[in-house]
């Protein structure tokens, strides 16, 4: 069943005090629940593909030597392997290096300015990791710092589901899954979402999740050019976005 985005603009401006509030929530769900699958129908591609087949740029290998290695010290813990994404991305090392000194790239990932609350920030980066299917990034988060930052083992598995389970999550967290859900899957945003998201979070707040879930989107992107090999930095099974 499809919602009319008119219906769920008016749902939205039900009181989040209201009884109809949780009603106008779960209709909301079931919306991005349909536009999520439509999404994966259309633009799937088979997992297989990344976990069989060898990356398209081969990573440059490790140790690493010279201003490639002192770039990434200032990323990484002592001792850590390089993550294959980055080592690949170092083929363009003007590229890489410009990223690292302007702080695009960090030790905590991409654009952290702090502006965020580490866990709604990861949250962001993970959610953007599910509809962009990226299981390169989704993996090397949760086997890296997406614990750290405050998400729990079962919230991240949630997260890789179309519709939230009730009672796990905020409002506003679930305002923002919506957010991310619609401007990742199709670059556009309602207005119903907009309106849910802007009950919890100021306009410097959205300008800021926005263009942190594009910056991961990008990530996506770059994944799909390489098609890097998965990092391992825990024993057993890689950690996907896809289901």
């Amino acid at each position: 069943m499809k919602f009319a985005v008119a219906d769920l603009e008016d749902l939205a401006n039900v009181s989040s005090s209201s009884p109809q509030y949780f009603v106008a929530v779960l209709l909301f769900q079931k919306h991005l629940a349909y536009n999520y699958f439509a999404f994966k129908k259309e633009a799937h591609i088979p997992k297989e593909i990344y976990m069989t087949h060898p990356p398209r740029i081969t990573a440059i290998p490790e140790p690493l030597t010279g201003k490639a290695a002192e770039l990434m010290a200032r990323l990484l813990p002592i001792g850590m392997h390089a993550p294959n994404l980055f080592r690949t991305v170092l083929r363009n090392e003007g590229l890489f290096e410009f990223q690292v000194q302007s702080g695009t790239i960090g030790p905590t990932g991409l654009m952290d300015r702090h502006a965020l609350a580490p866990r709604l920030r990861e949250l962001i980066i993970l959610r953007t990791c599910v509809v962009a299917q990226c299981d390169y990034e989704f993996n090397l988060h949760v086997q890296t710092i997406s614990e750290r930052m405050g998400l729990q083992m079962a919230e991240i598995e949630d997260l890789r589901h179309p519709v939230l389970k009730a009672g796990t999550w905020s409002s506003a967290e679930r305002a923002v899954v919506a957010l991310i859900d619609e401007s990742v899957a199709h670059c556009l945003i309602s207005d119903a979402t907009y309106e849910l998201a802007s009950r919890h979070f100021s306009e410097e707040n959205l300008i800021e999740i926005i263009q942190l879930a594009g910056m991961y989107r990008g990530v996506a992107m770059m994944v799909g050019l390489i098609r890097p090999e998965l990092d391992q930095y825990r024993p057993g099974k890689p950690f996907l976005a896809t289901i």
